[in-house]
């Protein structure tokens, strides 16, 4: 379904190891950062294929337990400049930049967006360590989070140059509502975990070394409800207005229009070119 990626005995590794704990299945993540970021079609392959397999052999619930920082603003900063896109938001020097690639990842990013969303199962997300704002929409399509004490979101919705993927704020004003969504994406800054808890974007905050353990626990307690329980505890967060392929089809145009604009800012002549010239997803 995906293009594949050239593979390096780095790339043949699995991005995530399953564990199934009862009716739970546990799936820890290694810490391939770039993988997790949605710019490895092969990585996102894998867990395209996990969900796939659902249908046959259904878990009740699961839980995604990411490395510590694995969706950080150092991650983001990697790969945006592996695309010839500095972390400042400016091209530097004669680029080779190549939009469909873009436009391949984001179109894979979203099915497992939409899967996660999809599943019957209640998918349960562990957050540790630092994660950069404009990577939280595929976290916040899992149905609950649990955050380490240490957890930080940062934001660096000003520095990039191109809108975030994965449906965030679509996913954002559901949970928190259009002001505290708008307040916390033009908050210079990082949130931290206490407040991140007090806007209702996790479900508590517990040691770092209790982490999966409290995650596991919260699946095992929605496992062992009835299927009527589950679904509507699954459902409750995303219930009201329009729906998430709607904000997910004016997301792939805005990204797709940002990508143009980017694109066309690259100059022949090797000039920097300004990030507010090449992406302003509202013109």
């Amino acid at each position: 379904m995906f293009k594949k990626c050239n593979k390096s005995d780095n790339d043949l590794k699995p991005l995530f190891t399953a564990e199934t704990h009862g009716s739970v299945t546990v799936l820890t993540f290694c810490d391939r950062a770039a993988d997790l970021l949605g710019m490895n079609l092969d990585a996102i392959d894998q867990l395209w294929d996990f969900f796939s397999k659902q249908d046959r052999n259904p878990s009740k619930a699961i839980v995604f337990h990411l490395p510590t920082s694995a969706l950080g603003p150092e991650s983001m900063d990697r790969v945006l400049r592996a695309h010839g896109i500095q972390a400042d938001g400016y091209v530097h020097g004669t680029c080779t930049f190549d939009a469909s690639d873009f436009v391949r990842q984001m179109n894979a990013m979203r099915h497992v967006t939409q899967a996660v969303r999809n599943t019957e199962a209640f998918v349960v997300a562990t957050l540790n360590g630092n994660m950069a704002l404009p990577l939280f929409g595929p976290i916040l399509a899992c149905d609950s989070r649990i955050a380490s004490d240490d957890f930080l979101l940062v934001n660096r919705m000003v520095d990039y140059c191109i809108t975030p993927l994965g449906g965030m704020p679509w996913f954002l004003t559901k949970l928190i509502g259009k002001h505290q969504s708008a307040e916390l994406i033009r908050r210079p800054g990082n949130t931290d975990a206490k407040t991140v808890l007090k806007l209702g974007l996790v479900e508590k905050i517990v040691p770092q070394d209790k982490l999966l353990a409290a995650a596991i626990a919260l699946a095992q307690d929605i496992a062992h409800r009835p299927y009527g329980n589950r679904e509507a505890i699954k459902e409750t967060a995303f219930a009201l207005g329009d729906s998430m392929e709607a904000y997910l089809d004016t997301e792939e145009k805005l990204f797709t229009r940002s990508l143009a604009k980017l694109r066309a800012a690259v100059t022949s002549d090797g000039e920097d070119a300004p990030a507010e010239n090449m992406v302003h997803p509202t013109e």
